[in-house]
């Protein structure tokens, strides 16, 4: 540059110094450098004067924009340079006010039209269409007037013009029309629906009388409601409390309301209290609910039901809390007496053992309580249906069981429920029930619909009763078996005497000697089920010998094989000689029979019945099975079949008195028991071994005894007799003529000499007139019109002492002869009826 001067150097931001001379790149920072510079070579090549304008940029400052004329002369370029950087920054804010309003025009949600002097809208914004529900270019064609319900003018003072706006449905809204003056006459209006400002403040003027009125109603309800109420701050401060509530507690309104919770709360109800409540005001609970303990002016307890729960006037935090107090003390004593009530009905339950039953008649449906089904052996959980409950009742009492139901349901002024039936177990066995129950709902027409009552085990009563009747048809036996015993036995001792005596008149050759001893042997057997009889009655009283068991088993042999039945086998093995016992021999020919008799029961189909004696040796490791046995010596008797065998729960409750597997009619459940009985006296045992289908084995152990040293058996007291006999003088006293005969004959043929008597009073004349010394021994009846037997003995015995005294009876159940066989006097002794020739010299040389 060859010179400069002007706003030259001031736009250059540079001194004269440092452009003159200068290239114009050096000089000029523009943009696109070369085209400036190639403008300035087309200008002097032409020879024609340009006009250009162009930004130049001084590192950070904002560009600067010129204008420059160049104009060639005389082969130079003058150029004139103008600062337009002012004039291009207004056009820019222009363009940019331009472009904005132009969008907040378009874009702004608030109605705006653009007003042209003459009334008509050359322009208006979507939201302005949207209002009136019209399009934009048909809205250019019309007038502002046409929408307001009145004329509008250009305030003077700038301030809202408020008009109703027809819409397109006819409808008027209130506006607000915001008017602002353009230049050339032009206004532009901006239009604001009231319309829902309106309706909030009708609907705000309408919630604050709701609002009042809702507060009025509250108090309301606070003041007169029957529950307790309290309100309380969000900290827990009572700020009200109701007449109820005060009441509850004791107080009046006044003195109720300079209360805090705490003093009206039990202390041990604080803490929790106090939690609840902050959870409720910090809003982390929309309410709590418990029972609390409140504290009554008086000191008493009142239970109380308390709800607390946040009262919101916002949103957040509840800016109140409120209170629900109910008093629950009368119910919570029902409860208690209800729970005390229930407790004491399920002990007594559980102490009568009783289950309880429900049984919802329409739907068919039956409960049964966990005790009346553990009762059974059933699981307690398991359910029972009506149908159900029926099928398991025994079949031969279900009917009874039905019908009765039915008329209890049907009648409504039956009588309460009552019945005993049996009920299957789930062992498979059959318990009594006593079932008793009332119908205790019915609807209108009279129908039954709930029937409740108890079940009671009444087996153990059952079982009591049966043996009761038992010991009663027993007890008849034996009245029965006393009543002919004696009678009986007097028949039996002729018969037995009478034979005996044939028996030794007769030679051994003699054609009718079989047939006296058949006779013998018919007395023998006579004389075996008297015992029995007399046994089974409890009046067969025990006399202890000891005896050679084998020869007892020898001796009721002939007996035991006519028990068994034409296809069974008697098979008896005396394994045991010399083998001796104290026992009594009678008891123990019935112990053998009955364990016979059940054998042969336990084989209807046929098989061998095996009887064995042995002798055994317990030492203390075979005594696990016999543990009331002691180690020793001992003489054993089996009875062992082939037939049905036991179960093991069978087993257990084999010696039980009346218990019996038999069918009605074909067992009295006494034998095993008066065995057991028998040889537990005798300090013996019985083991049992038995299996299903494996049969049975019965086998007695009796305590072994030393071998007598010298026997009747061996000495016979017949021989001893003899030699005596002619010294000694006997008085037989009996009202059997009969029977005195032949017992004198008995005597005479042992060589006694023998004096008779009718009767007691009878007896004691003989001894009377008799010499002093010539009678010996007084053998007298028991059961005698008059005196008795042992009447007569007790005076023999104290007029007479040095004359002995032998009482005879066919029935052992009389006091007085059990008095005398335990004898108490120390002379008395017994001989029972019948008796063989042998059995009486041994009473007499007793």
């Amino acid at each position: 540059m060859t010179e400069a001067h002007g706003i030259v150097p001031q736009l250059l931001h540079r001194s004269l110094e440092q452009i003159v001379g200068q290239p114009l790149r050096a000089i000029f920072p523009i943009p696109r450098v070369e085209e400036f510079i190639n403008g300035f070579r087309q200008v002097l090549a032409s020879g024609v004067a340009r006009e250009m304008e162009y930004p130049i940029l001084f590192g950070t400052i904002d560009a600067t924009w010129i204008w420059q004329r160049a104009t060639p002369v005389a082969g130079t370029l003058v150029v004139d340079i103008r600062d337009l950087t002012a004039q291009r920054r207004a056009e820019v804010r222009q363009a940019a006010a331009d472009q904005q309003f132009d969008i907040l025009f378009k874009h702004s949600p608030l109605p705006i039209i653009l007003h042209a002097p003459d009334g008509r809208i050359t322009d208006a914004n979507q939201a302005f269409a949207t209002l009136v529900g019209d399009t934009r270019q048909s809205i250019e064609t019309k007038r502002i007037q046409e929408f307001l319900d009145e004329p509008v003018g250009i305030p003077a003072s700038g301030e809202p013009v408020r008009r109703l706006l027809t819409l397109a449905d006819e409808s008027r809204h209130p506006v607000v029309l915001h008017i602002d003056q353009l230049p050339h006459g032009y206004s532009l209006v901006a239009i604001r629906d009231v319309s829902a400002n309106e309706e909030l403040e009708r609907v705000r003027t309408h919630s604050d009388l709701a609002l009042r009125e809702s507060e009025a109603r509250f108090r309301s309800a606070f003041e007169q409601a029957g529950n307790g109420m309290a309100l309380l701050s969000p900290a827990g401060q009572v700020i009200g409390v109701n007449l109820a509530l005060a009441s509850m507690l004791g107080y009046d309104l006044d003195a109720a309301h300079a209360l805090t919770w705490r003093d009206v709360l039990h202390p041990d109800e604080h803490d929790s209290v106090a939690i609840n409540l902050a959870r409720v005001s910090r809003g982390e609970a929309e309410s709590t609910r418990a029972e609390r303990r409140g504290v009554h002016r008086d000191g008493s307890t009142v239970w109380m039901q308390v709800t607390v729960s946040g009262v919101r006037t916002g949103t957040g935090a509840p800016a109140h809390l409120l209170a629900h107090i109910e008093d629950i003390t009368e119910r919570k004593r029902l409860s208690a007496a209800l729970r005390d009530s229930e407790e004491q009905l399920r002990l007594a339950l559980t102490v009568t053992r009783d289950g309880i039953w429900d049984y919802r008649i329409p739907e068919g449906r039956s409960y049964t309580s966990p005790v009346f089904r553990t009762m059974l052996g059933y699981a307690p959980d398991l359910g029972f249906t009506q149908d159900d409950f029926i099928a398991l009742v025994h079949p031969d009492d279900r009917q009874r069981v039905v019908d009765t139901q039915q008329r209890h349901i049907t009648v409504p002024q039956m009588d309460p429920y009552d019945i005993e039936f049996r009920i299957l177990r789930a062992d498979g066995g059959y318990a009594w029930i006593r079932s008793r129950g009332q119908v205790v709902e019915r609807d209108p027409r009279g129908q039954a619909l709930r029937m409740i009552g108890t079940h009671s085990d009444v087996s153990e009563r059952r079982i009591l009763e049966e043996q009761f009747r038992q010991a009663q048809k027993m007890e008849a036996v034996g009245k029965l078996a006393g009543g002919v015993a004696h009678d009986f036995n007097n028949l039996l001792t002729t018969i037995t005497a009478t034979t005996e005596l044939l028996m030794q008149d007769l030679r051994p050759d003699d054609p009718h000697r079989d047939d006296v001893l058949d006779i013998a042997l018919a007395a023998d057997r006579a004389k075996t089920l008297t015992r029995q009889l007399l046994s089974f009655s409890r009046q067969e009283v025990e006399r202890l010998v000891v005896v050679e068991l084998d020869a007892v088993v020898e001796r009721v042999r002939p007996l035991l094989q006519r028990l068994v039945a034409a296809e069974q086998q008697l098979v008896v093995q005396a394994t045991a000689p010399n083998a001796w016992v104290e026992c009594d021999p009678g008891q123990f020919e019935l112990a053998l029979l009955n364990l016979v008799a059940n054998a042969r029961d336990a084989m209807p189909d046929g098989g061998a019945v095996t009887v064995r004696t042995d002798v055994v040796v317990l030492r203390p490791d075979d005594l696990l099975a016999l543990p009331q046995l002691s180690p020793g010596r001992f003489v054993t008797v089996s009875v062992r079949d082939t037939g049905l065998g036991m179960s093991e729960e069978v087993q257990r409750h084999l010696f039980e008195p009346f218990f019996t597997t038999k069918p009605q009619g074909k067992g009295t459940g006494l034998g095993l028991a008066i065995i057991y009985g028998f040889i537990e006296r005798m300090h013996g045992a019985v083991l049992v071994r038995s299996a299903p289908n494996e049969g049975s084995s019965f086998t007695l152990y009796l305590p072994a005894v030393a071998v007598p040293s010298v026997s009747r058996h061996d000495t016979p007291a017949t021989t001893r007799a003899v030699s005596r006999g002619q010294e000694r003088r006997v008085l037989i006293v009996d009202d059997e003529a009969t029977l005195r005969r032949t017992t004198r004959r008995l005597l005479e043929r042992k060589g006694y000499q023998v004096v008779e008597a009718g009767n007691a009073d009878e007896a004691i004349a003989v001894l009377d007139a008799a010499p002093v010394g010539s009678i010996h021994i007084v053998l007298t009846d028991q059961a005698m019109p008059g005196r008795t037997g042992r009447q007569l003995v007790q005076e023999v015995s104290m007029r007479f002492p040095d004359i002995r005294s032998i009482l005879m009876s066919g029935y052992t159940g009389d006091h007085a002869v059990r008095k005398a066989l335990g004898g108490s006097d120390g002379e008395t002794t017994f001989l029972p009826k019948p008796f063989t020739i042998d059995e009486l010299t041994a009473a007499l040389e007793a």
